[in-house]
C-alpha cells in the first residue's frame, strides 16, 4: 500500500500504489515477471539478498498500479 511518486523535468507527476513485493532468485527471466496487465502499472526490479563476491543472489520485484 506504500506510494511511489514520479515527476518529469516539466513537473508533471504520477502516483503509484504498491500492490506486491516479491523476492525471487537472481536468475529469474524479467519477461516472466513483467507482462501486460491491461492497466497503468510500474514494476521495479532491483538486486537484493546476500552478495557472493560477484553477484547478488536475489531480485526484489515491486509491482504497483497508478492511482
Amino acid at each position: 500500500g506504500d506510494m511511489i511518486y514520479l515527476w518529469d523535468a516539466d513537473g508533471n507527476g504520477a502516483s503509484y500504489q504498491i500492490t506486491s513485493v516479491q523476492i525471487v532468485d537472481a536468475e529469474i527471466n524479467a519477461a516472466d515477471v513483467v507482462s501486460d496487465k491491461n492497466a497503468d502499472t510500474l514494476t521495479l526490479i532491483t538486486c537484493g539478498g546476500d552478495f557472493d563476491g560477484e553477484h547478488y543472489l536475489y531480485r526484489v520485484i515491486v509491482e504497483s498500479i497508478r492511482v
